[in-house]
């Protein structure tokens, strides 16, 4: 029976990008732009346009998960791997929001029952964001073959900690 990381794969590459920035103006950075390249060599075209899906991408695609076709849009992950009831560590959760949506990585749970999402473009950064459940459209798994871990509930000084810090332990 194969070990299960934890935390996953995906989580882990992640993490580590905690704190990079737009430094170039809106939506544009060096980390951004390496991003777009790490998915696709005709990446030009993506410069400058929202970059949740893009991170989440890169980050499935580090771990050696697949990627879907329409990557660089937010609600297109609404129809990546299985849909799920409730959140687990590692899902993906879609949003909607004014203007479009939004797609990131559920990492936890406070105690007063809101998520907490780690993606790319929150905040003009890759950053851990507290968001209500019902802001959410949908949940999808991540196709990894790993064990799924119950979402964990994180006391505040943890999630602060987490924010600056990228680590779950």
């Amino acid at each position: 029976m194969k070990a299960t990381p934890y935390p996953p794969a995906h989580i882990a590459i992640a993490q580590a990008a905690i704190g990079q920035r737009e430094t170039d103006g809106a939506n544009d950075s060096g980390f951004i732009r390496g991003l777009w390249q790490s998915l696709t060599k005709q990446w030009q075209w993506l410069r400058g346009r929202a970059w949740c899906g893009g991170y989440v991408a890169a980050c499935l695609k580090g771990a050696g998960l697949p990627v879907i076709k329409d990557y660089y849009r937010a609600k297109a992950w609404a129809q990546y791997g299985s849909p799920i009831a409730t959140p687990e560590l590692g899902c993906i959760a879609v949003l909607e929001r004014k203007g479009g949506g939004h797609v990131a990585f559920v990492v936890g749970m406070t105690s007063q029952g809101q998520l907490l999402l780690l993606g790319g473009n929150q905040d003009d950064s890759v950053s851990v964001i507290k968001v209500n459940p019902s802001d959410i459209l949908c949940y999808r798994s991540v196709p990894d073959g790993e064990a799924k871990f119950r979402t964990p509930v994180l006391a505040e000084q943890r999630i602060a900690q987490f924010k600056t810090k990228g680590s779950f332990a």
